[in-house]
């Protein structure tokens, strides 16, 4: 899909990808009358085709080819590749996150199905479940990414043949991917001392301790029912999962959007209506259709994380510990805060009149858009400085050629010397 694991990454966020030259890696593919090679294929035999620049579409037209997963100018080998790895990765991660997320949301449906009562929840008890559930990303998350990053641990990959599995290799390395490296005092010295990890931990702790929308609002329903009697528990339990179909319709929205548009775009828009929900619920006094409106929209928090990771495994792509380490850390650090953050910023005993809460998930809310644009703005300074530095090689090697070059000319001509002499 449009963030594979093998790089399919958005035009705008890298640099372009390079015009492979045409050569087969399991076969030796003769050249046609026509010019072009064809892809040839026996038995597991693959061959890397070029592919194609991508087409130049307008940007008013560009979103009707946003759900063009495999796009038509990459080969025909490398778009059966994508669909196969989807195919075989999407059930399996789907399946693990509905277990995670079950386990993780299962404690708002039970509060607000009168488990306070039965175990005489008082002050903020409530809040501090989640604190403990959060202990487990404290402890393991760094040293799960880090093992993750092993090249041998990749063996597991059983699904694809030899030949894709050397197709897929190639890509990463055209797509500048750079192999994976010692884990040590030089790992965390580059970790440490460039601007990406700092940017990325910044950004993903204002994201992430504003991301609490199906909690607020069941909070919000139960008090209402209290107060006026107007909703059931089933319906207290029931009217918040349409937060998660926002979610679900946002991500996959946000992420093929980002493959047509530029991040800074879509990462702006998101911002904005998040911004507007919870300036939204800080007034509170609104009519009940814009609070539930605005409780849904929350759901959007859902389209930063995909937008967001992908992002620093591309501006990292070229150091695969430091991007371990780097992600390990944005879940670390940001969990760590959202452990806290209910209880201090959202406390139970508050609800559902979070005055003290939307006004700091609006503060966190712009800080994320300005740190983001900052890594974004570094990250195109870094890619210019880059290229400008491959362009003044590029004459160093001609010239050194060509000083290569005039020492076999002496040579020969000092050889042809010694023959007329002879």
């Amino acid at each position: 899909m449009g963030w594979s694991i093998l790089g399919n990454q958005h035009p705008s966020a890298t640099s372009p990808v390079s015009q492979q030259t045409i050569r087969p890696i399991m076969a030796e593919v003769k050249q046609a009358d026509t010019g072009t090679k064809p892809a040839v294929k026996a038995g597991d035999e693959l061959s890397i085709m070029e592919r194609a620049a991508p087409p130049k579409r307008s940007l008013w037209k560009a979103w009707m080819y946003m759900f063009d997963w495999y796009p038509s100018h990459y080969s025909v080998e490398e778009r059966k590749l994508l669909r196969k790895l989807d195919y075989t990765l999407m059930p399996f991660c789907c399946l693990m996150f509905f277990i995670k997320w079950l386990d993780q949301s299962n404690l708002n449906n039970a509060y607000v199905s009168e488990m306070k009562e039965e175990l005489k929840l008082n002050g903020n008890q409530y809040s501090l479940f989640g604190t403990f559930y959060n202990v487990g990303y404290l402890l393991f998350e760094i040293p799960s990414m880090m093992l993750l990053s092993r090249p041998q641990l990749t063996r597991w990959i059983w699904y694809i043949n030899e030949a894709e599995h050397e197709f897929a290799r190639k890509r990463m390395i055209d797509d500048g991917v750079k192999p994976s490296k010692k884990i040590g005092k030089a790992m965390l010295k580059r970790v440490f001392t460039r601007w990406h990890l700092y940017v990325a931990v910044i950004a993903y702790v204002c994201f992430q301790c504003t991301s609490y929308p199906t909690g607020q609002m069941g909070l919000w329903l139960k008090d209402e029912a209290k107060k006026h009697g107007t909703y059931t528990i089933a319906q207290i339990n029931t009217i918040p999962t349409a937060v998660q179909g926002v979610a679900i319709i946002s991500a996959v929205l946000a992420t093929s959007l980002c493959m047509i548009y530029p991040l800074w775009i879509i990462s702006s828009v998101v911002c904005a209506i998040l911004l507007f929900c919870n300036l939204v619920l800080l007034a509170w006094d609104v009519p009940d259709g814009l609070h539930y409106m605005a409780n849904l929209l929350l759901g959007l928090t859902s389209a930063v994380t995909p937008i967001l990771f992908p992002w620093v495994n591309i501006i990292m792509k070229d150091d695969a510990e430091a991007r371990a380490f780097t992600s390990g850390a944005m879940m670390t650090v940001g969990w760590a805060f959202f452990s806290f953050y209910p209880v201090t910023v959202f406390p139970v005993v508050e609800a559902p009149k979070w005055r003290k809460g939307y006004t700091v998930n609006t503060v966190l809310l712009c800080t994320f858009w300005v740190v983001f644009m900052l890594g974004m703005l570094l990250h195109r300074r870094e890619t210019k400085a880059a290229a400008t530095d491959a362009e003044a090689e590029i004459p160093m090697d001609t010239e050194k050629r060509s000083e290569e070059f005039d020492h076999v000319d002496v040579a020969l001509a000092g050889r042809n010397s010694d023959d007329d002499k002879v």
